[in-house]
């Protein structure tokens, strides 16, 4: 394996707390619901990291999936979905240095 640092820009997470209020605005999302909760490195940062061990120094910049909060809610509730995404993605690089967040 070579000894480069392996950096990708295109990944997604979702918070536990922003995935239960996201389900509680938006309870019709259909089939990218039922994705999004197959995909189990999405909220299981465990599993996550045993995968990223495969590829060495591989490290992550995250962000929360699609669908964009601004498809799922307006106003007051989209702004606090959004502060509840923030809030959740603002403790990802401090817990886990593998993981750097993106800014929607």
């Amino acid at each position: 394996m070579a000894s480069d640092t392996i950096v990708d820009i295109y990944c997604h997470i979702m918070p536990e707390k922003f995935s239960g209020e996201m389900s509680r605005i938006a309870p019709r999302l259909g089939n990218i619901a039922a994705r999004l909760r197959g995909v189990k490195k999405l909220f299981d940062l465990d599993e996550r990291f045993r995968e990223m061990d495969q590829f060495g120094d591989y490290r992550e910049i995250v962000s929360l999936p699609n669908p964009p909060i601004e498809d799922l809610a307006a106003g007051d509730v989209g702004l606090d979905l959004a502060r509840i995404g923030n809030d959740a993605m603002a403790v990802i690089p401090t817990a886990f240095r593998r993981l750097s967040r993106r800014c929607r």
